[in-house]
């Protein structure tokens, strides 16, 4: 799990978009497993093993939460490996099954925060990418939050990168980290260096 802080507008949003193939990549590369990323589609990149969920939570709120996670898992091209990952997604999110018919714009903001994510597991992924979490939510709610990534780390083999404005959390949550300033690497390492670096304890964790 990777910790991704920085101001706002520093790119944390943007490189998740380029990863994600949702925005243009006008410089560099990005590989994926071995994989150049520069000529596959978003929807392939899906099906590849790369989930991104968004700033914002952007559930779709005309669907029933039931719904949402199919359409999650209707990346995952192998049946055995579909009802596998939706099994855990409800493991996981209880709340989402006694949810199942429900709209998911009537759901609260933490709710939808974890349908979003379910929604995001729900293909099975690789590499799951977590945009802001934690945007909008009451401090109670957040903790749950954190809660759940640390449930979801627990409960299958995958890769994080959450994008954070709430420094301390991200990185202690996290394995790793790197602080982003306007589009470039200001430093990176472990979550105790991190933890432990001057700047960052000053800028982001208010120490």
């Amino acid at each position: 799990m990777l910790a991704v802080i920085g101001p706002n507008g520093a790119g944390k949003s943007s490189l998740f978009s380029a990863i994600s193939g949702t925005a243009p990549v006008t410089a560099g590369r990005i590989e994926f497993e071995g994989r150049d990323l520069a000529r596959v589609l978003p929807h392939e990149r899906a099906r590849a093993g790369i989930a991104h969920v968004p700033e914002g939570r952007q559930v779709f709120a005309s669907l029933t939460v039931r719904e949402n996670i199919e359409v999650g898992a209707q990346m995952q091209v192998d049946p055995v490996r579909r009802r596998r990952a939706v099994d855990q997604v409800y493991a996981l999110f209880p709340i989402l099954v006694e949810r199942g018919g429900q709209l998911a714009g009537m759901l609260s903001g933490g709710q939808q925060q974890m349908l979003a994510i379910g929604r995001g597991l729900a293909s099975d992924p690789r590499l799951l990418m977590l945009d802001e979490p934690s945007m909008g939510l009451a401090p109670a709610v957040v903790e749950t939050i954190f809660e759940c990534i640390a449930a979801v780390r627990a409960a299958r083999p995958l890769t994080v990168l959450l994008a954070e404005q709430r420094a301390a959390e991200a990185i202690e949550a996290s394995d790793d980290g790197l602080v982003l300033q306007s589009g470039r690497i200001a430093l990176q390492g472990s979550r105790d260096l991190l933890m432990a670096d001057p700047q960052v304890r000053r800028l982001y964790l208010g120490i």
